[in-house]
């Protein structure tokens, strides 16, 4: 493999992005959809969530992907994914390739914890972890990244009103971005990067982080109920409505193909609680997603079925 110099860190080698944005009648006390993605990074924090998750299910999950599913009926859902071969849409050929993917690719395990049920891989995804490994050294707790983005209408609402995407992004929602980078990071994916494509400039990492230095920003705009009609009405218009995921052809296309999918797993309708998605490897990094993703399933099959 490519070796690397030794880097020493001093603080101002480390700069943060901080970036807020809000938009429409947003209203934090109750929102419809929530979604946060983190990655941390260094030992401390990446063996947090590592030894978070063992304690909590028994089981090393250094470089598996975990998704854990509440459910009021999990020994249910359990058994409807353990026994799952294929999609009732498919031809016989395409359940067989499935079946032989599932059990040489994906090879899942499935595991029952209280009202959880936890989804992961017998074998760890070792093809990440050369790449994952030329960067181990610069991981160190001084670069993480975290996405977090609240809407304001349920999905219930959303699909209670069918309108098109440009009005429905109108209904208030709010976000945040926050960065944290390394000039040793950036040095080492420049240096890397060279191997495919070569960098013009030695200098561009650290000129990059000095743009950064702490970089704020924070916009937000107009309550949509506060708009004339007319400004409201524009969104209305034929131009955007073809922007409609709710017109009667692609519903009626939607319901020859996927409904009978998504009765298929009629089981996924006894999930609660959020999503939660993880992905840890060990002394290294750790990514998590949430969202309450749950309600989307059932007004989905509630949209086809009317």
């Amino acid at each position: 493999g490519p070796s690397y110099r030794a880097i020493k860190i001093n603080m101002s080698d480390i700069k943060e992005v901080d970036i807020r944005f809000k938009m429409g009648d947003f209203n934090a006390s109750n929102p419809g959809v929530r979604g946060t993605f983190t990655l941390v990074t260094g030992p401390a924090s990446a063996n947090q969530v590592w030894a978070e998750l063992q304690g909590r299910y028994g089981e090393d999950y250094s470089s598996k992907p975990v998704v854990v599913l509440g459910s009021d009926d999990a020994e249910s859902l359990k058994t409807f994914l353990e026994n799952f071969d294929g999609f009732c849409v498919d031809t016989e050929e395409e359940k067989a390739k499935f079946l032989e993917d599932k059990a040489n690719l994906l090879k899942p395990t499935f595991k029952r914890v209280g009202d959880e049920v936890v989804i992961s891989r017998e074998e760890p995804i070792a093809e990440l972890e050369p790449f994952i490994g030329g960067f181990q050294d610069v991981l160190d707790g001084n670069c993480s990244f975290e996405f977090t983005l609240e809407c304001n209408k349920t999905p219930a609402q959303m699909h209670a009103e069918k309108n098109n995407i440009i009005y429905g992004m109108h209904n208030g929602y709010q976000g945040r971005v926050d960065l944290k980078l390394s000039l040793a990071f950036l040095e080492r994916a420049f240096d890397m990067g060279t191997q495919f494509a070569p960098v013009p400039e030695p200098e561009l990492a650290k000129s990059m982080l000095n743009f950064f230095k702490k970089y704020s920003l924070n916009f937000e705009t107009y309550d949509v109920t506060s708009l004339p009609q007319e400004l409201r009405d524009v969104f209305k218009h034929p131009m955007f409505e073809q922007l409609n995921p709710f017109t009667p052809e692609i519903v009626g296309a939607l319901k020859e193909k996927v409904l009978p999918v998504l009765q298929q797993f009629e089981a996924l309708s006894s999930v609660s609680g959020p999503l939660r998605v993880y992905y840890p490897i060990k002394d290294t990094l750790a990514i998590k997603l949430e969202m309450n993703a749950v309600d989307w399933f059932n007004q989905f099959v509630a949209l086809l079925s009317e």
